[in-house]
């Protein structure tokens, strides 16, 4: 087994963005300009097999004795198929015995890299990477790291060129939602349209973003003001756009949440000094319902949730019933 920690990593989390440019990083490091098939190995942990995984792992070639193999999908869920199958905790034991197996013989010329979205950290190869290479979450902001989720957006303005007042870079943040991919992707578009521009404005953003995007913010925006004709209008738009309705429910969460939250503080939360204009929003919003009614929304939208992932009824219908439920007075 190496001696260090130079050469064995686990990047897991939900935010793709950072773990890919992470990946990148480490592998730019060790490979420097030169990548090729022959030296950046890519694997899919479903489909790993002892037979053809070890050897390729173990290998040293004279041509590149430096290499870099990422593994990915480590920890992802099966489909529903291969849990008909049955075996499922035994095929994931099995898989982890020839990880474990591969990383004792790695090479020191050869960097591995795991990337995961989830990962049980009670389970034996998570201890086994965790003990022996370096372990890096990376999670998405909080809701309530607003101001923090725009100064990255600022700054990732600036380092594509471009400049933007503080209400675009809200409005930006806002619209695209937490994922950090989405808003890399909408300032690459905004990059190509806009790169002559001395500063962006929030028209700017407005008219390149997406019909979903606009609804989405639209639809956050129905929440918080409890306009439930808003609300269905925007979500149509949504699904016309065919936006994945893990994602409606997603982002519709986060608000409902940090709106419970807030309702549940009171003078606690403003004490707390988190504040922006996200965050305003959301205390404005949680004044339009009682603790009770937010908490009822919290159970409604987890309930949606299971309900789309298990019995697949209609989403329109499902969605439509999910925002007149919490959006309608019940008392």
């Amino acid at each position: 087994m190496p001696s260090d920690k130079d050469n064995i990593y686990l990047f897991y989390g939900d935010e793709e963005l950072m773990i890919d440019e992470e990946i990148r990083a480490v592998a730019a490091k060790h490979l420097g300009r030169e990548f090729s098939e022959l030296n950046f190995l890519v694997f899919d942990a479903k489909e790993i097999e002892e037979e053809s995984f070890l050897p390729q792992i173990r290998a040293v070639s004279m041509f590149c004795p430096k290499k870099v193999v990422l593994l990915k999908g480590l920890g992802a869920k099966k489909t529903e198929e291969d849990d008909e199958e049955g075996g499922q905790a035994e095929d994931k034991a099995e898989k982890a015995d020839i990880i474990i197996d591969a990383l004792a013989g790695l090479p020191q010329d050869t960097v591995f890299i795991a990337a995961a979205k989830h990962i049980d950290k009670r389970s034996r190869l998570y201890k086994f990477l965790n003990q022996n290479g370096r372990v890096r979450e990376f999670r998405r902001f909080a809701p309530w790291e607003h101001n923090e989720l725009a100064a990255w957006v600022e700054k990732r303005l600036k380092d594509a060129g471009l400049e933007a007042p503080r209400d675009a870079v809200f409005l930006l943040a806002q619209i695209s939602g937490p994922s950090l991919l989405q808003i890399d992707t909408e300032i690459k578009k905004l990059w190509a349209y806009c790169a002559d521009k001395e500063a962006l404005t929030v028209q700017d953003i407005k008219e390149l973003a997406s019909r979903g995007e606009l609804s989405s913010f639209t639809l956050q925006n129905a929440l918080q003001e409890r306009d439930l004709k808003k609300a269905l209008n925007a979500l149509n738009v949504m699904l016309a756009a065919k936006v994945k309705t893990e994602m409606i429910i997603g982002s519709l969460g986060s608000i409902i949440s940090l709106m419970l939250e807030i309702k549940a503080a009171g003078d606690a939360f403003k004490a707390a000094g988190r504040q922006s204009y996200y965050i305003e929003r959301c205390i404005e919003g949680s004044k339009r319902y009682s603790l009770r009614e937010l908490a009822a929304g919290v159970k409604i939208m987890h309930d949606t949730d299971l309900r789309l992932k298990t019995i697949s009824p209609d989403p329109r219908v499902t969605l439509e019933m999910m925002l007149s439920d919490i959006i309608a007075r019940n008392n």
